[in-house]
């Protein structure tokens, strides 16, 4: 006990007096004895070389600081006020041990970090080896693409269903995070099939080659939810030709415009929306319903933007064509983003070309043209 007073005292001294370096000297002597004996500190020299820990870490280099970053990181028993100077240091290098991989930091701690923080730091805490939904629903909502895959690749992470679905979310058109989220053990099954539908060639064989024993089940499923547009599409076809009379009185009038479009849409009417975008768009009515059916959401945004429908219509036949499942908002935003790039002209144009090599070379033959015509656009 003496020694410790002792030290204690001496190390008041180089406080008051010390030059940095002997202040540097003096923390790492403290760190020795605290790293020896933590668990044998009673409740108040903790706090005291806690204090103490604090002061001689102050206005030191940052090279110093991560030192003791390092050397605490791993500690069962650390001072609990310096471990969370350093976890909040401004310097990422002297954070990032104490983020990484310190047991003394609580999850209240940690949250506020990973609030307030850069995408550094966010990325330190990530890679932790235990991390809870609480924190994962912060990590995905505000970290970069670096944070959600490395997030999605730390096994002892675990999520929130709202914060898997926004995992899910943000993983459309990034095959690295795709293969990382689909690749998870513990990912419920009606996401895996969402994220595995909306995956590229690539990453949906790598993800059903790891799950064989479900493959044919998300196929199936997928298939289904694909069906589910077709198959009212063909009960209703019956009904093609009323809708088309009724469009077409709409379209003499002047009564035919977006906001009917829209309203189909919103009503759920298949055969007068199909009829309302061919008619519109002096397009054959198998050929818009051929882009309702498709999985591809460009070809009705090519469609849109060449008759000129606004985006709150082309939005409305979107969510009227996705199923069941409906559209994530990565998907609308990324929609979103290709309907304002496309300008009619463009649209216009593409849509001529594909009538024209459509009559030329039969409906399946004109559909590949319009996707060339899309590449391209």
């Amino acid at each position: 006990m003496t020694t410790i007073n002792n030290l204690i005292a001496e190390l008041e001294d180089v406080i008051a007096q010390g030059s940095i370096e002997h202040r540097i000297k003096a923390l790492d002597r403290l760190t020795n004895l605290f790293m020896s004996a933590s668990n044998g500190f009673r409740e108040a020299q903790v706090a005291t070389l806690d204090e103490l820990f604090l002061r001689l870490s102050t206005d030191i280099e940052s090279a110093a600081r991560r030192v003791l970053a390092i050397r605490l990181a791993d500690a069962k028993y650390a001072p609990p006020k310096v471990v969370l100077a350093l976890a909040a240091d401004e310097a990422i290098e002297v954070a990032n041990p104490i983020l990484s991989r310190s047991a003394c930091l609580d999850e209240r701690a940690l949250i506020n970090i990973v609030t307030t923080k850069s995408q550094e730091y966010l990325l330190a805490v990530s890679t932790r080896q235990s991390l809870g939904p609480a924190i994962t629903d912060v990590l995905v909502s505000r970290g970069d693409q670096a944070v959600l895959r490395s997030t999605a690749r730390n096994n002892g992470a675990k999520f929130s269903d709202g914060g898997y679905q926004k995992l899910v979310d943000r993983a459309y058109g990034d095959d690295e995070l795709t293969e990382s989220v689909g690749s998870r053990p513990d990912i419920p099954r009606y996401l895996y099939v969402e994220i595995v539908k909306k995956a590229s060639d690539a990453v949906r064989t790598k993800l059903e080659s790891a799950q064989p024993n479900i493959a044919q089940e998300i196929q199936q499923t997928i298939a289904e939810v694909a069906s589910v547009i077709r198959s009212k599409t063909a009960r209703g076809s019956h009904d093609y030709s009323k809708a088309e009379k009724y469009v077409k009185s709409l379209h003499v009038t002047g009564r035919l415009g977006a906001s009917e479009v829209e309203a189909f849409a919103k009503a759920k009417q298949i055969e007068d929306t199909t009829a309302a975008l061919a008619i519109m768009g002096d397009l054959p009515i198998e050929e818009v319903e051929r882009a309702i059916i498709q999985d591809r959401t460009e070809l009705l945004i090519f469609v849109a933007r060449a008759i000129g429908l606004p985006w709150s219509a082309t939005k409305a036949v979107l969510l009227l064509r996705s199923g069941p499942l409906g559209l994530s908002s990565a998907t609308i935003e990324q929609c979103l983003g290709n309907f304002e790039r496309l300008k009619p002209s463009t649209a216009q144009h593409a849509m001529r070309f594909y009538l024209l090599r459509g009559q030329k070379s039969g409906p399946q033959s004109s559909l590949g043209n319009l996707n060339q015509a899309i590449v391209s656009a």
